[in-house]
């Protein structure tokens, strides 16, 4: 059996870069902004608690007053997509 070589088409690796706490504080950051107005920031979220006490429904809540541009406990909802994941 012959073997190439392909190490010269590999991608490179990829590496972490590391910075130090006062430049990360150095750093300044677009402002926030939020789906559900003071409680909830856009992005990524986990919703966790003991179980059985309503996260699914209120999530779920959330999901559709963000979709329908709705509000939660008399805070507005900005309209925009939103995605339920269990």
């Amino acid at each position: 059996m012959i073997q190439t070589d392909n190490t010269k088409n590999a991608p490179a690796p990829k590496t972490f870069t590391f910075i130090c706490a006062a430049d990360l504080v150095e750093q300044e950051f677009e402002p926030l902004t939020f789906a559900v107005d003071t409680i909830l920031p856009s992005g990524i979220f986990i919703l966790a608690g003991n179980g059985k006490i309503g996260k699914s429904w209120l999530a779920l809540d959330m999901c559709v007053a963000i979709a329908s541009g709705g509000s939660v406990w008399d805070f507005s909802a900005t309209p925009r997509r939103a995605m339920f994941c269990t």
